[in-house]
């Protein structure tokens, strides 16, 4: 179902508020480099405009003051605007002219080299050529940001050579611009915009609407663009660009990855293949105008949206449904159908950030799946190795402690080595400096002795010589020196005693003390190194249990999964095992039906022959003689002709057997007892049920439309009658949105309806439907009386069919208000165990024909079946996207 025709009408008269949308975007944004709307010439709200008479009036402005200047609907004195220019020049930041009739390129480069800060210049329907673009990029190079030549028809290529310094020796170029709009330039083509990407490769915005002759498939553009050119571009606007084609698409695409802002409408050679394009390289889009691509369809709108979170998208004049629209704008959320043009746009509020926010979840979630998928691919790559790996861990675990205490031990041996080597050298130390000072003390004693012995015998001497021949002393006083030497020879020995004493005494406290500590370090590092061994002997359990029970999650998600897809491909193994059944049962009727047609050609040909041999030759003369005499001026019926009339009212008589049978077994389970009733008695001749006859005007149906109930959907599916299988007496149902199937559609007549008019509104039930021929036919038999319409007479009158349809709008509108209210499985269930879509089309259907109902009554309940097709199409499109 295409765009409605309302929609449409609705859209061209709105075609401009699509660019006034995209427009107002791009104007609202902080990084917009213009001063005033492209469309309402609103300015922005800290720009203040001056025209030249309020500047000529004002005082003179400071050097901080900027002033925005626009000369717009008044007549223009190059005198005037240069004395203004020359008073307001280092302030003026904006100039605008804005259809100005009296505009000349003299005038322009009269006034720019006074304007020493301007950053906007603005030329709104103004007549300037070459001459001004050569005076912008002039005396404007160092500061410009943004030019805007909108609706100037003299604009080239060669004035967008001079802007970008292409022309001329050694031309300056706009180095700082990053905004460029040259809209209605129809003169400018790809030689220009190769100026453009080769001298102004730094634009960020670019309006190139109303262009045809550009065509982005230039080679020395595309070389351009591949070296990086237009690589910060956010907006372009190729609106009117008829030139534009797939090819174009996809080097814009591919150039420019940072892309927001894209308007490609009334360029109509775009396809799907643009989409695609548009989708791979443009990840960050948000407003895409696709107007009049009547090759864009439902398939590149889905290919732009998986990969792309659009804010607002114009395809008024694409192939795409609204079905499909409405589908996206339910599954994006934060947006709404426009009202203007065939698309929709952003809601107001914080729906934006709310989908950001849950886009933001479902990749974190798909990472999170990602991340499982893996480690479940490692698991399914070494899980017959799970328990040499566990035990690989555990004998590096043991290593580690091993090396780990042995290190320790190590450590420790060497610092009490190290211990022990410090006490043996403390000790030698100080064996040798007590022999030292035993020698010495030795020494000193024997020198004191010595020198005492050489006093007493000096003085004994001194004595003699002074006390010869006097009074001689007591024998004590002679001996109390000997006497005193003697105890001071004692005292010194006990001294040297005792400080030994003293000495062993201190080893022996130094030793203990050293011993005592030696082994309370041992017995400190042997429980550290015990609580170590213990504490990685717990982490390497505890790190064991968590890979142990992840494992085990892991395995039984597997096992989760491999169960789904064994019952999966074992009902596909059981349906393909049915369908080969089914056909096998198939193949072996047509066989058994041919084998006997076989075996009435062999008795008939025998009885032939029996017959021939037991006549007489007289009798074959008579009998040739009265064939020639009935025969005589007609054509007699060859033997192939008689063959085949036989075969055909054989298989007519199995086929009338088989379908009253049919008809038998379905009378068990029908809803009411009309369905029962039998056609009128069949003429001689013909069948007797009429809609055996459909089989033998099989042909009439191809090419007819269809629409087709599918009772698990609750919806119809539309299609078209390709083919007939003579043989099988089956039709090919080829759907438009699905693959197609061979069906029995008088078996199944109750769910099908089909249309001759290429699938208008006017659908008429199968069991109704009286094709050309068979009307033709059933005329000439006098079956039915001679009439136009392809209708059959129904069975239920008018009264019936309205109360009918009273029955089926209260019950929908019933079941419909308990799904709105209630939101639960089991409602949907009741709803679509109803069957309520296709006893509604066929109530329809039978309404129209008759015309027994108003037709304010019919279009309400056409919008209801309207209303109930989009609430089931909507929960099963839901159904699986999940």
């Amino acid at each position: 179902m295409k765009m409605p025709a309302d929609s449409a009408a609705a859209a061209a008269t709105g075609r401009d508020s699509f660019t006034h949308i995209e427009e107002t975007f791009l104007f609202e944004s902080p990084s917009d480099h213009f001063v005033y709307h492209k469309h309402t010439h609103e300015c922005k709200p800290a720009v203040s405009p001056l025209s030249i008479r309020q500047a000529l009036a004002s005082d003179r402005p400071s050097n901080d003051d900027e002033l925005h200047l626009l000369v717009e609907d008044e007549p223009v004195n190059a005198e005037v605007v240069r004395s203004v220019a020359m008073l307001c020049g280092s302030n003026v930041v904006s100039l605008r002219f804005d259809a100005t009739a009296d505009l000349t390129d003299e005038i322009v480069e009269g006034v720019l080299p006074h304007l020493s800060n301007v950053r906007h210049l603005q030329f709104d329907r103004v007549d300037v050529t070459s001459a001004s673009a050569r005076s912008v990029a002039r005396f404007c190079h160092r500061t410009l940001r943004s030019l805007r030549l909108s609706g100037c028809p003299r604009v080239t290529s060669e004035s967008l050579g001079w802007l970008a310094g292409g022309v001329g020796h050694d031309s300056p170029k706009l180095r700082r611009l990053r905004a460029l709009d040259i809209s209605g330039a129809t003169r400018a083509d790809d030689r220009g915009l190769a100026f453009l990407t080769r001298g102004l490769g730094k634009l960020e915005r670019l309006d190139l609407s109303g262009c045809p002759l550009i065509t982005f498939a230039a080679r020395n553009v595309r070389e351009d663009l591949g070296r990086g050119s237009f690589r910060s571009m956010t907006a372009l606007n190729l609106r009117g660009c008829r030139g534009v084609d797939d090819v174009g698409v996809a080097v814009v695409a591919s150039a420019m990855p940072k892309l927001r802002h894209l308007d490609l409408g009334l360029c109509g050679r775009l396809t799907d293949a643009s989409a695609k394009a548009i989708g791979e390289g443009c990840p960050n889009l948000r407003v895409l105008g696709l107007e009049g691509a009547r090759g864009v369809t439902d398939g590149g709108l889905g290919t732009i949206a998986n990969r792309t979170k659009l804010d607002a998208i114009d395809v008024t004049g694409c192939d795409v449904s609204r079905k499909s629209l409405m589908f996206l704008v339910r599954t994006l959320g934060y947006v709404e159908e426009a009202t203007t043009f065939f698309g929709f746009v952003a809601r107001e509020g914080g729906a934006r950030e709310a989908a950001r926010d849950e886009e933001a979840e479902a990749d974190a979630r798909v990472r999170r799946n990602e991340a499982v998928h893996a480690i479940q691919g490692g698991w399914k790559v070494k899980r017959h190795t799970i328990h040499q790996i566990r035990s690989a861990c555990e004998v590096r675990e043991r290593d580690a402690a091993k090396r780990i205490q042995s290190f320790l031990l190590n450590c420790m041996s060497r610092r009490r080595f190290r211990h022990l080597a410090y006490l043996r050298t403390a000790a030698l130390a100080s064996v040798r400096i007590q022999k030292w000072i035993r020698g010495w003390l030795d020494r000193r004693r024997t020198e004191r002795l010595a020198s005492r012995r050489l006093v007493s015998i000096r003085h004994a001497t001194t004595i003699q010589t002074r006390y010869r021949g006097k009074f001689v002393r007591s024998n004590d006083k002679l001996v109390m020196p000997a006497i005193l030497a003697v105890r001071a020879a004692r005292l010194a020995r006990k001294r040297r005693d005792a400080g030994t004493t003293i000495q062993c005494f201190w080893r022996n406290v130094l030793a203990l003390k050293r011993l005592k500590f030696l082994r309370e370090d041992l017995l400190l590092r042997t429980r550290s190194s015990a609580l170590l061994q213990r504490t990685l002997r717990g982490a390497s359990g505890r790190r064991r249990a968590r890979r142990f029970r992840m494992f085990a999650e892991l395995d039984r998600s597997h096992r989760r999964k491999m169960a789904i897809r064994m019952q999966c491909s074992m009902r596909q193994y059981l349906a393909r095992r049915r369908l080969d059944y089914c056909l096998d049962l198939a193949s072996r009727r047509h066989l058994a039906r041919h084998e006997g047609a076989r075996k009435i050609q062999s008795r008939c040909r025998g009885a032939r022959a029996r017959r021939a041999v037991e006549r007489k030759r007289l009798a074959w003369n008579a009998a040739a003689v009265e064939v020639q005499r009935m025969f005589r001026g007609c054509v007699v019926p060859s033997w192939q002709e008689m063959k085949r009339e036989a075969v055909t009212a054989y298989i007519r008589s199995q086929a009338e057997l088989e379908h009253a049978k049919s008809l038998e077994t379905r009378a068990t389970y029908a809803q009411s007892s009309e369905a029962t009733e039998t056609d009128e008695a069949p003429l001689p001749g013909t069948p007797g049920d009429k809609d055996l006859l459909k089989y033998v005007f099989g042909r009439a149906f191809v090419e007819l439309r269809c629409l087709v109930y599918w009772p698990d959907l609750g919806l119809y599916k539309l299609g078209s009658i390709s083919d007939y299988d003579d043989r099988m007496w089956l039709w090919k149902i080829d759907y438009d949105r699905d693959d197609g199937e061979w069906l029995d559609l008088v078996r199944h007549r109750d769910r099908i309806l089909v249309s001759d008019e290429g699938g208008g509104a006017d659908w008429i039930p199968y069991e109704y439907c009286r094709p050309l021929a068979l009307t033709r036919y059933l005329e000439r038999r006098k079956a039915i009386e001679p009439s136009n319409s392809t209708w059959a007479p129904p069975r239920a009158g008018p009264d019936k069919v309205s109360s009918e349809m009273w029955y089926c709008a209260y019950l929908t509108r019933g079941l419909l208000d308990e799904c709105y209210r209630a939101q639960s499985h089991e409602a949907l269930h009741n709803l679509r165990s109803a069957h309520l879509v296709k006893t509604m089309t066929v109530t329809l259907a039978l309404v129209n024909y008759l015309n027994c109902v108003s037709d304010k009554e019919v279009e309400g309940f056409r919008l209801l079946l309207n209303e109930l097709n989009e609430f089931l199409s909507w929960h099963n499109n839901k159904h699986q996207v999940v």
